[in-house]
C-alpha cells in the first residue's frame, strides 16, 4: 500500500507520532504556507461515516457497492 496519496492540492500521508499510527492531510492554499492536521484513522473513517461518504452498515456497504457497479455499467465504464 502506498504511504502518500496525492489529490489536486491535497497530500494525506501516513506517520507515526507520539501517539501511535496517524494521517497527515496537507493541503496548499493558494500562496500562503500549506495547512496540516494530524488525525488518527478512526477520526477519519467516523467523519466518513457521519457524513454518509462510507457506510457503517455491512448490507449498506453491499449495496452501495451494488449501485456503484450499475452506475459504473450506465456510464460504461
Amino acid at each position: 500500500m502506498k504511504t502518500i496519496l496525492t489529490h489536486h492540492d491535497l497530500v494525506a500521508e501516513e506517520v507515526n507520532d507520539e501517539h501511535g499510527h496517524a494521517i497527515l492531510l496537507t493541503q496548499q492554499d493558494g500562496l500562503e504556507e500549506p495547512r496540516s492536521v494530524i488525525a488518527h484513522p478512526w477520526q477519519l473513517r467516523a467523519v466518513c461515516e457521519h457524513f454518509g461518504i462510507v457506510a457503517s452498515d455491512e448490507q449498506a456497504a453491499k449495496t452501495i457497492q451494488t449501485l456503484q457497479r450499475r452506475m459504473k455499467g450506465l456510464l460504461g465504464c
